[in-house]
């Protein structure tokens, strides 16, 4: 056979190629692209492979299934991603005529991270007030006493405890509450007590006014008189919303004549405003109402990944039997073309024809290889309309008669080394399509009784 039919036989392979519906990998496409590629002709194969053998097809396809689930649940990181490319590749071989027909084992991928649910940190809810604690009264702090002239024999009377209730405000309001100043101590200044006057008898020196401590929270100091004794005016308590008014004590206007006045300060008529002072009531006790204001706890939520939906199964694919009749019979004319030669030229043939013999042998082998893949799957009923390629051995052995006769002639003649290691090169190629040929025909028995 020529140069220019072996190009066109090579050409009229790439096109069986084509037309027997070969797909190519797409380039340029990201891990998900090619891993739906290859698992497309995953089933492809499996659909063409095993399209008369209903069980192997539907085991096969379970486990494509299987391990595309697998592959669903783990993290489908990079790593995962390869080794189902891997695996998947493996089993596109697997499937191929010829081949052992089964698949590789589910591979290990990794596994998805679980984000545990964090307990709820929220502060534990404070128990209600029983009836007993809201009614008894709280303790007041010891208040600082304060200056308050009084007359003799007159009771001294404690304004009303300021009432306050407290209702539960919301976090922002009291984040925006300005603190109050604390309050202030007040003094009231002390009484300017006039001289007596020359025709008032002698009297003793007065006796020491009573303190009393009385605490308000804005109070407001009113200026001293000249000549009078002066008393500190009650403050202005703070309006509020639930607080009641407090009641300002009298004004002490001081008695005429003063020096009767002075007098009766000495007398022992002032002990009974002490006993009035020491029985003085305490002021009413605050009380304090709070509502808990209950609190939702929050619980983190984890975000689920999206399934991973298989593809369609792709259509079944039915191989053109005039096509792969059209190329066995290619085949058998490049055999027939090569011992036709031999025949015609037997003892002529020089050393450069028989290695151009053993170049076309190899593209033929290369050929058989192909075609026989897909006759190997055809059902005994296609098989009835393609013929059988043909065996390379009776043509290898007449190029290696050939051969040996060429060696035995140079051999007479003390050839030179080169030559002889390009013969044995020659030898050596003949020996592996040999191998290799008998390797196919006994694979071939061993697929079909899988099947």
């Amino acid at each position: 056979m020529s140069e220019r039919m072996t190009t066109i036989v090579s050409a009229l392979v790439a096109l069986g190629i084509l037309g027997l519906g070969v797909t190519a990998q797409p380039t340029g496409e990201g891990d998900g692209v090619r891993v739906e590629s290859l698992a497309s002709d995953v089933r492809f194969q499996i659909e063409m492979s095993w399209r008369h053998d209903g069980r192997t097809r539907t085991a096969r396809q379970a486990e494509l299934e299987q391990t595309l689930a697998a592959f669903a649940k783990s993290p489908q990181s990079p790593a995962d991603a390869q080794l189902l490319e891997q695996w998947l590749r493996a089993a596109v071989v697997a499937s191929l005529p010829g081949e052992s027909g089964k698949f590789p084992a589910t591979p290990a991928f990794g596994k998805p991270v679980v984000v545990a649910e964090l307990p709820a940190t929220d502060s534990p809810v404070p128990a209600p007030p029983t009836a007993a604690a809201a009614k008894a009264p709280a303790a007041q702090p010891a208040q600082p006493p304060r200056d308050v002239t009084l007359k003799p024999n007159q009771a001294y009377t404690p304004p009303r405890a300021k009432e306050i209730r407290l209702t539960p405000r919301s976090h922002q309001a009291e984040a925006s509450a300005q603190p109050e100043a604390p309050p202030k101590r007040i003094v009231a200044a002390k009484p300017v007590v006039p001289a007596p006057a020359p025709t008032s008898p002698p009297t003793s020196a007065p006796a020491e006014k009573p303190r009393v401590a009385l605490a308000k929270e804005t109070p407001r100091q009113a200026p001293p008189a000249p000549t009078p004794p002066v008393v500190a005016a009650a403050p202005q308590q703070r309006a509020s919303e639930n607080a009641q008014p407090l009641e300002q004590p009298p004004v002490m206007k001081p008695a005429a004549p003063a020096p009767a006045a002075v007098a009766e300060r000495s007398t022992p008529a002032a002990a009974p405003a002490e006993t009035q002072l020491n029985e003085l009531t305490a002021p009413a006790k605050t009380v304090v109402e709070a509502t808990p204001t209950p609190t939702t706890p929050v619980t983190p939520k984890v975000a689920a990944k999206p399934p991973v939906v298989p593809p369609a199964p792709a259509e079944p694919v039915t191989v053109n039997l005039a096509e792969l009749n059209a190329q066995i019979r290619g085949y058998h004319e490049g055999l027939n073309e090569i011992d036709a030669t031999i025949v015609a030229r037997r003892g002529q043939l020089s050393e450069g024809e028989i290695a151009r013999f053993v170049e076309q042998l190899e593209q033929l082998a290369a050929h058989r290889s192909f075609v026989r893949l897909y006759y190997d799957g055809l059902s005994k009923s296609e098989r009835r309309f393609v013929a059988a390629p043909r065996a390379l051995h009776e043509t290898v052995e007449l190029v290696r008669n050939e051969l040996a006769a060429i060696n035995a002639e140079e051999e007479d003649f003390l050839t030179s080394l080169e030559g002889a290691a390009e013969e044995d090169e020659l030898t050596r190629r003949l020996d592996a399509l040999t191998k290799d040929a008998d390797q196919e025909d006994n694979e071939a028995p061993a697929a079909k009784g899988e099947r």
